[in-house]
């Protein structure tokens, strides 16, 4: 678990609930109205690359998609309104190859994670909840995009987390009222978001192993890339 010397006593007591009201199970605005919440998605794409030899934002599929704007568009299908494409090292080469994604700069990608996930989430509007997915959890399928979403629509919980085989995914749909307290974090950019957000996470097993996914190598990408089928 994150110790105190991560995060200032009071952030972290607010984030674990101990004194801030809106973490208590009081019902959310979205309650009333499930047809008018509003999601968004982030994407992380902001790391060197440095094993891949090669920006993971730009690997191509098959039909030569950028699997950014893959992601992107997986997204979208998924119910997010706005989805940004969260870049750092190389950004602006990488920017310019992905004209139809929108995309903002971490300019502290170096620093670690947390900070392009804040980056992110400043950059993102008008939402009640948010997608966080890197860029190279490639091959999620829209089911477990959809089961996410119910769990968030009907559900009264401020994170949901997909697992499986009880392992906790890469991506994680997190409440407007967490992702405003994660922004405000003073947080080491190292520090990890599943012990940050583990307090407040509701699970929902799926059988979907590419939630676990890293695709680190060529190699990986390569054999990822045309076993799996797009869609």
């Amino acid at each position: 678990m994150v110790g105190s010397h991560h995060l200032p006593r009071e952030q972290w007591q607010g984030l674990h609930g101990m004194n801030q009201p809106y973490l208590s199970p009081s019902p959310t605005p979205w309650k009333t109205g499930v047809q008018q919440f509003k999601h968004a998605g982030l994407i992380t794409a902001a790391g060197a690359s440095s094993r891949m030899g090669f920006p993971k934002a730009l690997l191509l599929l098959p039909d030569n998609t950028p699997l950014a704007q893959y992601q992107a568009e997986l997204l979208k299908r998924g119910g997010c309104k706005d989805v940004v494409v969260v870049l750092g090292s190389e950004a602006d080469r990488i920017a310019k190859e992905l004209p139809d994604c929108r995309t903002v700069t971490n300019e502290r990608w170096e620093e670690g994670r947390l900070t392009s996930i804040q980056t992110g989430l400043r950059a993102l509007e008008n939402y009640d909840g948010c997608f966080v997915m890197p860029v190279d959890a490639y091959g999620i399928q829209p089911a477990t995009l959809r089961a996410m979403r119910e769990a968030a629509e009907t559900g009264n919980h401020q994170v949901v987390r997909p697992t499986h085989d009880g392992k906790p995914g890469h991506l994680v749909w997190i409440s407007r009222v967490v992702a405003e307290q994660v922004v405000a974090l003073d947080a080491d950019g190292d520090t990890p978001m599943n012990e940050i957000l583990a307090p407040h996470t509701h699970p929902i097993a799926v059988d979907d192993p590419a939630i676990l996914r890293n695709i680190n190598t060529p190699a990986e990408w390569e054999t990822l890339r045309t076993d799996l089928p797009q869609g």
